[in-house]
């Protein structure tokens, strides 16, 4: 008797892009290999769904292809965008004459950095889809920042490949829902072997999407361990937001804001001055801990 609430493999969700013949697309992956690209070659029928598979180890090949980021990082959103325009375009340029009509395009991207056990860096990158919900349709975008937590590297790379495979096919099948998207993107996954710090979407297929809210959502099922929030009321990822500014903290429940809250920060705001030597352009760039709603810290 077969059991028809069983979740499908990894292999499985790759096999069912690979035949259904409206998707086609691009695959570039750059620092951890063709991990994602892997599964759908393995599924079988890849030559139905893959048009290109690409992956700049060098960084001069890397710049010569996307151009040198200002900040001279490799895994960053800016790099991610890069891939991901660039490689659409290209689709589109190259098959749309021919495939326009019957084909929804599509450019995945991924920008890893992968660590060892015995490297103290820990291994994160940005992952995304670009792509059309129907034939010659305004293309959709979700991109997201994960932290892979298993010890070694071909771990590490396993879990990044299925996080692919789902992230995939929850963007092609699973958009009536943000339940039944997240439920999607972490199949066969644990929750211990990954972290994904933010998630953004865009077009019109996610306008019913709440994007705080989902982000909120991967901190109470356990795929992510905080969600960061700017005074405009945007997910940041913290490694992106926070790189190279000074940071004074303060702990509590703001319900309401009292002038012991605002005594406590300002006398630690001197303390912090004196003892770490902070620059004026650095204090400029202090954020402070100012309320907190639902057990969630809001930085403003």
């Amino acid at each position: 008797m077969s059991d028809h609430s069983r979740t499908k493999t990894i292999l499985e969700k790759a096999l069912d892009i690979n035949l259904d013949p409206q998707f086609y697309g691009t695959f570039a992956e750059i620092g951890a290999g063709q991990e994602v690209a892997r599964q759908f070659f393995q599924a079988g029928k890849a030559s139905q769904t893959i048009a290109l598979t690409i992956s700049a180890y060098d960084m001069t090949y890397s710049d010569i292809i996307y151009g040198k980021e200002k900040s001279g990082r490799y895994v960053c959103l800016p790099r991610l965008d890069k891939m991901l325009d660039r490689e659409y375009e290209k689709l589109i340029e190259r098959l749309g004459p021919s495939r326009a009509k019957s084909t929804c395009f599509f450019s995945f991207a991924d920008t890893v950095a992968t660590a060892s056990g015995a490297d103290k860096k820990s291994c994160h990158g940005w992952m995304g889809v670009k792509f059309q919900s129907s034939p010659g349709s305004e293309p959709q975008e979700v991109k997201l920042h994960v932290r892979m937590l298993d010890k070694y590297r071909l771990q590490q790379q396993e879990t990044l490949s299925k996080l692919g495979v789902n992230l995939l096919h929850s963007c092609f099948y699973k958009r009536k829902s943000m339940q039944e998207f997240l439920t999607g993107m972490f199949d066969q996954i644990k929750p211990e072997a990954l972290a994904v710090d933010a998630i953004y979407f865009s077009g019109s297929e996610f306008k019913k999407f709440d994007g705080l809210y989902f982000n909120l959502l991967l901190v109470e099922k356990g795929y992510s361990q905080a969600c960061l929030v700017d005074s405009s009321g945007q997910v940041q990822n913290p490694q992106d937001f926070l790189w190279g500014k000074s940071l004074l903290i303060q702990r509590g429940f703001f319900h309401p804001v009292t002038n012991t809250h605002l005594d406590i920060f300002q006398r630690g705001q001197e303390h912090f001055k004196k003892e770490f030597n902070v620059s004026a352009r650095a204090r400029a760039l202090q954020k402070r801990i100012q309320c907190q709603k639902s057990g969630f810290a809001w930085i403003i």
